[in-house]
């Protein structure tokens, strides 16, 4: 049987979906692995059947999932309405009954946070993940003030201040974390709450993102590597990708030969000497907000080693949900930002191998009523490991096992 993907949108408690459901877009997640946190969105266009409004206003809570292989609903995005507006498409001359489309413009919770300006008495040193939660708090944690009434009015027999926070779940945030981030004067002003998130989370290599269900996590630079360890990679066949989206490139906007690192005691610079050699001098800045000097270096050292030559990029790949079977299917659905994927038997012609381990960085998903497309944002995994060490490789591997042209500076990733 045909997969029915049965997309469900809800606004305000209420099912829009059936027959009044055009199209829906969902992105969430960043562009690259140095990119900024993006706040995730949704864009859905519904069709008003009966002229009376589908009565939808800014800030109400929008969500949306789409079946998987058992028919179960599986989240999608969660987020609160933004914008909303009507193009009248038919006056009425069908049957009297004037129909309009409506498209709705949603967001999640990092949008949030940029609104927000906390830490206004500032926070003393401490690690990426402790700091990212503070931000988040201070963000997201509810305030009586934003209440707008008493607790009989706007809250339930049930309801506890945890769950009353939208967006604010810190069992999704890794704590402590890893990296030393530099203390906070107090300051009057306050900061902007998702850029001392990204400038985090960049310090740190780790990420914050939107949640399918409404919520801002955080993972650490220790995450991808933890994730690979316990699970593996997501093998995702290449037969099942949009050829047309295939389309590895190579820039020199990529190549970097000597790096800047500010931190907080000052900066560190490096040089690849072979490449400037070869290209010319093509130099990056970038700011962190590091306590220590020696972690300023290794971050350098590590973005150095992965830009010091062109390299083949495979940015996206796509992948119509709606013609796999529903074991990939349901493995599909279950892919999120962070998620370790494999592409095997890519075709040669691409030049990345047989085989091209990644991490999502972001995804977007394209409904309607019959078919499901979900787009990946990946970047190669070895942006995310560093350069990979002899002691490294499986005891299983020997030399003999991998291609007889391979060069050590080339080997980011040797697996069995």
């Amino acid at each position: 049987m045909p997969y029915a993907p049965d997309v469900n949108v809800t606004i305000n408690g209420t099912d829009l979906s059936g027959i009044t459901l055009e199209t829906v877009r969902v992105v969430r997640g960043r562009e690259d692995v140095y990119g900024e946190p993006r706040a995730g969105y949704a864009i859905c266009e519904l069709i008003d059947l009966t002229g009376t409004g589908l009565g939808i206003e800014p800030l109400q809570t929008l969500s949306i999932t789409v079946d998987d292989s058992l028919g179960a609903p599986v989240d999608v995005f969660t987020g609160i309405v933004s914008d909303t507006a009507i193009q009248l498409y038919d006056a009425g001359e069908v049957d009297g009954i004037p129909k309009g489309l409506v498209t709705v413009i949603a967001t999640a919770p990092l949008a949030r946070m940029n609104r927000r300006v906390v830490l206004t008495e500032g926070r003393a040193q401490e690690l990426d993940g402790d700091r990212i939660a503070a931000l988040v708090t201070d963000a997201l944690g509810a305030s009586w003030e934003e209440t707008a009434g008493t607790w009989g009015t706007v809250a339930t027999a049930t309801t506890t201040w945890a769950t009353f926070d939208p967006g604010l779940d810190l069992t999704l945030i890794d704590q402590p974390g890893i990296y030393e981030i530099a203390a906070l004067p107090a300051a009057t002003e306050g900061y902007g709450a998702l850029a001392q998130a990204n400038l985090t989370a960049l310090s740190a290599r780790g990420i914050v993102f939107d949640t399918a269900d409404g919520f801002v996590a955080y993972a650490d630079g220790n995450s991808r590597a933890a994730a690979v360890a316990a699970g593996g990679y997501i093998e995702i066949d290449a037969g099942i990708l949009i050829a047309g989206i295939l389309n590895p490139t190579s820039t020199q906007a990529d190549i970097t030969n000597r790096v800047f690192v500010e931190f907080e005691g000052g900066a560190v610079q490096f040089t690849d000497t072979a490449s400037l050699l070869d290209y010319g001098l093509l130099a990056d800045q970038f700011q962190t907000n590091l306590a220590d000097a020696d972690e300023a270096e290794a971050w350098a050292l590590d973005y150095l080693e992965d830009h010091a030559r062109p390299v083949a990029k495979l940015r996206q790949v796509a992948i119509r949900l709606d013609g796999v079977d529903d074991v990939t299917l349901d493995i599909l659905l279950a892919i999120d930002v962070n998620s370790p994927v494999n592409l095997i038997g890519l075709p040669a012609t691409l030049g990345l191998g047989s085989n091209f381990a990644a991490f999502v960085e972001g995804l977007q998903y394209d409904l309607n009523r019959e078919t499901v497309q979900l787009s990946l944002t990946i970047s190669d995994a070895a942006l995310s490991f560093g350069s990979q060490q002899w002691q490294e490789v499986p005891e299983s591997i020997t030399w003999g096992d991998v291609e007889a042209t391979l060069r050590w500076e080339q080997a980011s990733e040797v697996a069995a």
